[in-house]
């Protein structure tokens, strides 16, 4: 892979998880503005259009990168949510904020599937985890970016400017090659970017299901504990931390996992072994952050650099992924898991949503510790994928 490829490939991560973050960030100062009274009903709401638009995205987009090309998806996608985003800024309508949130979930599903497949397609087996890894720390760069700026500059000014910073790179990526793998993929006569081909193939559904258990963890704790930080916070006691610092500190946490657990995993020669590690000291930090409280802000701030952390084995689960299905369905598959990973948020949300009013620091840590455990259980059920050789068909 090319030094250029691969820069392409970071930066859009890193524009990928900016716009992903961008709203949890800006809806309390975006709704005041709009004159919205209840925040955290409409949050809800947006994250849910969001999160469905990252769904139905991701079904698209990965069977467009199967079937038209990993880098023909990676163009489309990430000009769909610049344009989305450039509208957002300029809107004074709730429904057409709500319209662009759906949008720029559509278009931000495919951003890192197609990036998943262009890697592990294009470098060396062992090291994919270690590439993969470095562009995911580009992608929590953009959060913690998107967490500092959203504190500090004028909503507006931040969804204009993230879909300019879009568009821009689309125009860089026109000349993006696509894989050899993929073009060899291409004269098979094989199906390519079809559902019916893993579906009809129970050991490979059986697996892609129980890799949508095991990730969902990681959206548990960005899309509930960092996104309604603001309103868990003042439970325990804090009046003054925000979702942008929780998202902040959080995603240097996973900077800081995604940089070091690629290496662990080549350590251990096991990429299930690595995610299991992480997945223990998450439930720790859980069980930290709701049952001893922390009480200062200082103390917050660490428990959530802590789980960013463990948060951080998306590099080495992402690895899973892309080496677990046959380059016919990859691009299907790899964007379609996150996809669903985001897309669980929606009912862990409605069940926070449901327990407003009532003891939302029990809910909230019932249901962390219901998916750790359902995700350490998938572990033992998956097939570890340690420098596995990728060049074959579902």
């Amino acid at each position: 892979m090319s030094l250029a490829s691969f820069i392409l490939i970071g930066c859009g991560y890193f524009i990928d998880i900016f716009d992903l973050v961008l709203f949890s960030t800006l809806r309390i100062a975006s709704f005041q503005e709009l004159g919205v009274s209840d925040a955290s009903y409409w949050s809800v709401v947006f994250l849910n259009l969001q999160m469905t638009g990252i769904l139905l995205g991701g079904f698209f987009w990965g069977r467009m990168g199967d079937i038209k090309g990993r880098s023909w998806s990676f163009m489309g996608t990430i000009l769909v949510f610049s344009i989305a985003n450039i509208i957002n800024g300029l809107t004074s309508s709730l429904i057409v904020y709500g319209i662009c949130r759906f949008v720029a979930g559509f278009g931000l599903a495919g951003e890192m599937g197609s990036g998943i497949a262009l890697i592990c397609e294009k470098v060396p087996d062992h090291k994919r985890s270690l590439y993969l890894g470095f562009v995911a720390s580009l992608g929590c760069l953009g959060a913690v970016l998107s967490g500092w700026l959203g504190d500090i500059v004028y909503w507006r000014y931040l969804f204009i400017g993230s879909g300019i910073a879009g568009i821009l790179l689309t125009l860089l990526r026109k000349n993006l090659l696509e894989p050899d793998l993929f073009r060899k993929a291409e004269n098979l006569n094989v199906p390519r970017g079809q559902w019916k081909t893993l579906i009809k193939s129970p050991p490979d559904f059986i697996r892609f299901l129980l890799l949508i258990l095991l990730g969902v963890p990681m959206w548990y704790v960005i899309g509930i504990l960092w996104s309604f930080s603001t309103e868990l916070s003042q439970k325990i006691g804090l009046t003054v931390f925000t979702s942008g610092q929780a998202i902040l500190w959080g995603y240097v946490g996973i900077w800081m996992g995604d940089m070091l657990m690629p290496f662990f995993s080549q350590l251990l020669k096991s990429r299930i072994l690595s995610i299991q590690i992480c997945l223990v000291f998450m439930l720790l930090g859980v069980i930290y952050l709701f049952q001893f409280q922390p009480h200062t802000v200082l103390s917050f701030q660490l428990t959530n650099v802590f789980l960013g952390f463990t948060t951080g084995y998306w590099a080495v689960y992402a690895t899973l992924c892309g080496e677990s299905f046959g380059t016919n369905i990859r691009a299907l598959t790899s964007t379609s898991l996150p996809s669903l990973i985001r897309f669980s948020s929606i009912p862990m949300m409605m069940i926070y949503q449901y327990g407003r009013g009532m003891n939302e620091v029990n809910i909230a840590l019932g249901m962390g510790l219901t998916v750790l455990c359902i995700s350490m259980i998938t572990t033992y059920f998956i097939k570890d994928t340690f420098e596995k050789d990728i060049d074959f068909q579902t």
